[in-house]
């Protein structure tokens, strides 16, 4: 699998996951999470997300038959300003659905 591949796999994914965190309605990304997936929050904080857009940059991806890497920056808006998160994910086939079994991440930026 090419990395075209592996983020047209995911863009639908990550596009409705960041509608239903500015809906407000994060309970709804759970569908995507893998069964025994793990989230690292690598400064030992909670993330925060606003109700604004959020944004991606520095996108990449590789991949192979059984999972897919992806690593980004996100932005957004919370009550404590913009913020900007590194994150890496890996997504796997449980079911034979792409679901998400890590998400690491890290807030790189805070105004």
């Amino acid at each position: 699998m090419t990395p075209e591949e592996a983020k047209a796999i995911l863009t639908p994914f990550y596009d409705e996951m960041v509608k239903n965190m500015t809906d407000g309605k994060h309970e709804e990304n759970m569908k995507f999470t893998h069964p025994d997936a793990v989230v690292v929050d690598k400064d030992h904080k909670l993330c925060h997300y606003g109700l604004e857009q959020i944004g991606r940059s520095n996108e990449k991806c590789c991949a192979c038959e059984c999972c897919i890497c992806y690593c980004c920056e996100f932005h957004f808006d919370s009550t404590k300003g913009p913020q900007t998160t590194k994150e890496f994910h890996i997504w796997r086939k449980h079911d034979n659905k792409w679901k998400l079994y890590h998400l690491e991440y890290e807030i790189v930026e805070q105004k």
